[in-house]
């Protein structure tokens, strides 16, 4: 069996000696780096015994030489390890827990995987989707560890490996999609610790996507989200009305995307429980496709004190007359530090319609 994918039996709890502590030691938290070689794999349970031997929280931070490997199983849950970075490595195992529950309690804080790549078997994606769909999931793999604070998933590729040749495979993993997307889950995971949440730079994120991240899910601390670059063509119905999921929501970033309307309702009934700030709410639209914005959209920014950037879009200023301009002179009167974004804004000047 390639020794990729078989489970490693672990024996012996030492670091690897490409696994280096910078020193910067606290009370609570000593920061490990790992610089995983070309030809290396990592097993992540090596880092998991070796620090529940110990009385300290650990913080890792693993990068990988080109073609270096990293074995790491969701959620990654470790007694002693509360932040983890993981960046430019090939991740095997992914789903290799997905049936083991591990009775360890969350302790993650910050989880950051960037600019990796996630292989995975057609058989290990059906098994997962059979689980959620028929609700036999535990919560710690449906929800991963509900303590974070700051999570990033930004810059991800997926890599499947066909190891089931039977077509019906397919339609099999539809029919649990379908179940997934139509049923609700035994489970509410609650996100109530997390503040910051980056899926940025994934262009093969499903057209389910959306719907699943809110479904049974409460975010209730969630300032900061960001879905840039993933090929928006449009914005999912459950951004337009953001509030509703995400009560506190103060920044989203849908920048970089093929967007081409801009649609938001705004209608919440969910009440953000958190201490009011001062600042608007910010919402990036730069580098996409937008020719106009209604009047009644600009209205709704302007009533929900937000700010909206349609920098670097394709206005046609013609067509779109007066509004965004008055727009923005409105913001830059109630939020004279946002003055350098709106003097950028497409459309201070309006212009003539051009009649051929």
């Amino acid at each position: 069996m390639n020794a990729i994918h078989a489970r490693s039996v672990i024996t012996e709890a030492r670091l690897p000696e490409y696994c280096l502590s910078d020193n910067q030691i606290t009370a609570r938290d000593t920061n490990i780096n790992c610089l995983v070689p070309s030809d290396a794999i990592l097993n992540y349970d090596v880092l998991k015994l070796w620090s529940d031997g110990l009385s300290q929280d650990f913080t890792f931070t693993i990068e990988c030489e080109n073609g270096g490997t990293v074995e790491l199983p969701w959620p990654m849950k470790a007694r002693r390890i509360v932040n983890l970075e993981v960046k430019g490595c090939r991740i095997h195992g992914f789903f290799r827990n997905i049936k083991l529950p591990s009775n360890i309690p969350d302790t993650m804080n910050d989880l950051i995987i960037t600019n990796s790549t996630i292989v995975y078997t057609v058989g290990e994606l059906n098994e997962v989707l059979k689980r959620y769909s028929d609700a036999s999931l535990t919560e710690e793999n449906e929800c991963g560890q509900q303590t974070m604070t700051k999570f990033i998933f930004r810059d991800i590729k997926f890599d499947a490996q066909i190891d089931i040749i039977d077509p019906s495979i397919f339609m099999e993993m539809e029919g649990h999609v379908e179940n997934m997307i139509h049923s609700s889950s035994s489970q509410t995971c609650d996100y109530r610790h997390l503040a910051y949440f980056d899926e940025s730079g994934s262009t093969s994120m499903s057209s389910y996507h959306f719907k699943l991240l809110t479904m049974d899910a409460q975010y209730p601390s969630l300032r900061t989200y960001r879905t840039a670059k993933v090929g928006l063509r449009r914005i999912p119905d459950q951004l337009q009305n953001y509030r509703q999921y995400f009560p506190c929501l103060k920044s989203l970033d849908m920048s970089n995307n093929n967007i081409e309307t801009v649609n938001f309702t705004m209608e919440s009934t969910t009440e953000c429980l958190l201490s009011p700030t001062q600042q608007p709410s910010y919402i990036n639209l730069r580098f996409n496709k937008i020719t106009k914005v209604s009047d009644a959209i600009l209205d709704t920014m302007m009533d929900n004190d937000i700010i909206i950037d349609l920098r670097n879009n394709p206005i046609n200023c013609a067509l779109q007359g007066d509004s965004l301009k008055n727009y923005a002179e409105h913001m830059i009167t109630v939020y004279p530090t946002f003055s350098t974004l709106f003097g950028d804004l497409p459309c201070r000047e309006p212009q003539p319609i051009t009649i051929l």
